[in-house]
């Protein structure tokens, strides 16, 4: 994987687009083989019916955890240590540094994609 750059950006929405972003958190998760077809010449196809589900079944698990409301959610699925962290890095906070950096050991270590979520949470005072 690591001789084919891959992105490929996932959009969802939550929220009216009306409403108010209170805030932010980013997600990083591992891509699973069934995630991804690998094809004889390199090329790498994300399969949407597979990975877009559980794509928002991590965004809403996350907001659930975090006691917050989705606004919306951007996730990117890559293979490059520099989009990595500049996905990952929403807020300059231990927590973030270190989860981008175990997601750049996995990989170094496994050439394998993952995939980074953005998550946009609603304003308090746009809940309804």
């Amino acid at each position: 994987m690591a001789n084919n750059k891959l992105s490929v950006k996932f959009e969802m929405s939550f929220a009216d687009k009306s409403k108010r972003v209170g805030g932010y958190d980013s997600m990083i998760i591992q891509v699973q083989d069934e995630d991804l077809t690998i094809h004889k010449d390199g090329s790498i196809v994300a399969d949407n019916n597979i990975l877009y589900p559980k794509l928002v079944h991590h965004s809403q698990f996350a907001a659930v955890r975090l006691r917050e409301r989705l606004h919306h959610a951007d996730w990117t699925l890559t293979n490059d240590i520099t989009t990595l962290w500049e996905l990952a890095m929403m807020h300059d906070c231990e927590v973030c540094r270190s989860g981008a950096a175990r997601a750049d050991r996995y990989m170094r270590a496994t050439g394998t994609a993952v995939v980074v979520g953005q998550l946009y949470w609603l304003h308090p005072e746009d809940y309804q």
